[in-house]
């Protein structure tokens, strides 16, 4: 009988993790875990101490959002618990394992970008409802924002219980509560489970781009909560005004309070993350190679941990770039685009000529050493600050697009195949 949701096995429980988890993080954290399905438990076992701060940052709740989708009962252990060993424990005992902490105020991973946002979670964490409501957290991926807001929605939950919390993801909240609230406005446990809640908060604001019906439930809620003192918390990619077809009223709410900008790592901060990870592969590079690979390779938490990964399997990230010319991959991305090579270059603003410039860049960092400034000389003289919007564009559509992941992958081989026949 093949699996299905109701019979599940590992095959169709790692699809669906792939799906769930941003390609970035997929493709690099769920090779690191172990999996085991034991009748209705789902285990994971994660490589150690540091790759659990990483799970419990960026999969822990999409994870336990699947177990239950699946009626899984989730367990996890690291390689640092005591049966972890290759003895184990005797085959007639279960395993015991344990429940990765949970993302934390305490384990964030502080930084000058993330100070002022996190000394205000921790505010809002003690007196919900009183400062900065509602709280807007935004910033490009890989800074902190899903981690600080399952911190608040847990420390909460700690102090008044499980029902003191209303959190969901942006899709979710698109997928499941609209629906719910839209045919029962009046009334309905969720409705009231909603009401009873003292924060409420949704991870992703993205996801309501484009939703009328959403938006209006949101608006309603936003007021509803307001008056009933509640907190609320969001977060996304983008301040309240910048977020795509997001009605002006709507935005204008999410903007009453506070909205906080997450700025990406500081070198000093990315390094320490990418020792931790790394562990004993990082022992042997001095803090020179090592940032100079995190310069090329780095730029963002999720950047970081596909570099530990690369250190701790013994490949280079970098085994490419000093072999590649930039030229070849100009002439690889204009083809791609149908564009010719000096249109790239060019101040054109027509939508192939931006994507072609775009993906350039995108390749441009990753196959060559070219600094942000050299690569925005070689596209029209642009600074710094532009090819930095533009690779966090490309960096954006290449986690949520896989159309345009497959595309860039295909570009990066042709580009390679050329520079081997040359």
């Amino acid at each position: 009988m093949p699996p299905t949701s109701a019979n599940p096995d590992l095959r169709l429980i790692r699809r669906l993790l792939r799906k769930a988890l941003p390609v970035s993080i997929g493709s690099v954290l769920i090779p690191a875990l172990g999996m085991r399905l034991s009748g209705r438990v789902w285990s994971l076992r994660v490589r150690n101490e540091a790759w659990r701060q990483v799970f419990d940052l960026y999969a822990i709740g999409p994870c336990q959002e699947l177990a239950t989708e699946l009626g899984l009962q989730l367990e996890t252990i690291t390689e640092a618990d005591p049966y972890s060993q290759e003895s184990g424990p005797p085959p007639d005992k279960q395993l015991p394992l344990l429940q990765a902490p949970r993302p934390s105020l305490e384990n964030f991973l502080a930084d000058p970008g993330n100070q002022f946002a996190h000394a205000t979670c921790r505010a809002i964490s003690e007196a919900p409802g009183v400062l900065h409501n509602p709280l807007f957290i935004y910033g490009p991926r890989g800074v902190g924002k899903s981690h600080l807001l399952h911190a608040v929605a847990h420390s909460l939950a700690e102090q008044a219980g499980a029902e003191a919390v209303f959190s969901c993801s942006g899709s979710d909240f698109v997928r499941t509560v609209v629906p719910e609230l839209h045919q029962n406005p009046d009334d309905s446990p969720l409705r009231r489970q909603i009401d009873q809640a003292s924060l409420f908060a949704i991870d992703g604001m993205e996801a309501l781009s484009e939703r009328q019906i959403a938006q209006e439930e949101l608006y309603l809620l936003i007021n509803r909560a307001l008056e009933l003192g509640q907190q609320l918390l969001f977060t996304a990619r983008h301040a309240p005004k910048r977020i795509p077809q997001l009605e002006e009223r709507v935005s204008s709410r999410l903007a009453w309070g506070m909205s906080i900008s997450i700025d990406p790592p500081v070198m000093e901060t990315q390094l320490r993350f990418l020792r931790q990870l790394a562990g004993n592969s990082a022992l042997q590079r001095n803090d020179s190679e090592l940032s100079h690979q995190l310069s090329i390779h780095g730029g963002n938490m999720h950047q970081v941990l596909e570099l530990a990964r690369h250190l701790q399997d013994g490949s280079s990230a970098g085994a490419q770039p000093t072999q590649t010319s930039f030229d070849r991959i100009i002439s690889v991305a204009a083809r791609a685009y149908g564009v010719r090579p000096g249109d790239v270059a060019s101040k054109h603003r027509q939508r192939p000529f931006v994507m072609a410039r775009q993906a350039a860049l995108l390749l441009g960092r990753r196959l060559t050493k070219h600094s942000l400034v050299a690569l925005g000389g070689m596209v029209g003289g642009r600074d710094h600050s532009t090819v930095l919007h533009s690779l966090h564009i490309a960096e954006e559509r290449l986690a949520t697009d896989p159309d345009y992941a497959q595309l860039i992958a295909q570009l990066s081989a042709e580009v390679s195949e050329t520079k081997t026949g040359s």
